[in-house]
C-alpha cells in the first residue's frame, strides 16, 4: 500500500540498527535502505521508504529517553512491561507529545487539561495499580531530589 505509514521501536541491546533494517527488508521482500552511521552515533529516530512506498520510521528508545525518564521508568529492563513504557515515552518523546519532564499528569492523565496519561494509553496488564504507584514514586522522588 504506497505511502502507509508503520513505526517500529528498536532496541539496540536486541539488534542493531543495521540488522533490523535487514530484518524489515526480509519481512517486507522489498529493499530498505540501512543508514549509514554506526549505531553509536545513529539518531534516535530513522526513516526507511520501501520501494513501493510504505515509510518505516524506527525509534531508538535509549537515544530518545532522558536520563530522569529511565530512572522512573527502570530502564533498561528485561521486563516486557516496561519495555512498552519505554518504548510508549520515546515515541512520544520523538512525537513531541512529551516536552520536558514526565509529570503526574503524563502519567496518570489529566481529563481538564486534555491529556491521556500512560494509564489511558497502555492495556491494563501493563499498567496495574502496583506499575503505577512505583512510577509515581520514583517521580515524585526524582522531583524532589532535583527541586
Amino acid at each position: 500500500m504506497p505511502g502507509a505509514f508503520n513505526r517500529q521501536i528498536a532496541d539496540p541491546g536486541r539488534a542493531s540498527g543495521a540488522a533490523f533494517s535487514e530484518a524489515l527488508a526480509t519481512a517486507n521482500n522489498q529493499a530498505v535502505v540501512s543508514p549509514s552511521e554506526s549505531d553509536a552515533t545513529a539518531p534516535a529516530v530513522r526513516t526507511f521508504t520501501t520501494e513501493k512506498g510504505t515509510v518505516w520510521t524506527i525509534t531508538d528508545i535509549a537515544a530518545s529517553l532522558t536520563d530522569s525518564d529511565k530512572r522512573i521508568l527502570g530502564w533498561p529492563s528485561t521486563d516486557p512491561a516496561t519495555g512498552m513504557l519505554a518504548a510508549m515515552v520515546a515515541q512520544d518523546r520523538n512525537d513531541g507529545f512529551l516536552n520536558g519532564p514526565m509529570t503526574n499528569d503524563y502519567i496518570v492523565g489529566n481529563p481538564a487539561k486534555g491529556i491521556p496519561g500512560l494509564v489511558d494509553r497502555q492495556p491494563s496488564a501493563v499498567m496495574t495499580q502496583e506499575r503505577v504507584a512505583a512510577l509515581l514514586d520514583r517521580l515524585s522522588q526524582g522531583v524532589s531530589r532535583f527541586a
